[in-house]
């Protein structure tokens, strides 16, 4: 049975440099698993930009803004919603009949 998306934990795995290919001019492969939907998303708005695929996805890590530790911000704003809803879960009493 395959995996959830999203289930791997990062955390748990060393940075492998990839294999670089002379006749690649020093680029690589970045892959991933994405919803269909996100991929098309993707691929349209690299379309829309006037750049390729590979181009789009460069530009976007590279304007990622991250904190003092190396953690995007956006990524930051998640965890911290998450901590409030389930603060507020925990707040909330049990309804009974």
């Amino acid at each position: 049975m395959a995996r959830p998306y999203g289930s791997r934990n990062a955390h748990d795995r060393e940075y492998v440099a990839p294999m670089v290919h002379a006749d690649r001019k020093g680029m690589v492969r970045l892959t991933g698993m994405v919803p269909a939907e996100v991929h098309a998303q993707a691929y349209n708005n690299a379309k829309a930009s006037g750049i390729t695929l590979g181009l789009y996805l460069k530009r976007l890590v590279e304007q990622d803004q991250l904190n003092e530790d190396g953690v995007p911000l956006w990524r930051l704003a998640e965890l911290e919603a998450e901590r409030k809803a389930a603060e507020q879960e925990g707040n909330q009493l049990p309804l009974t009949g």
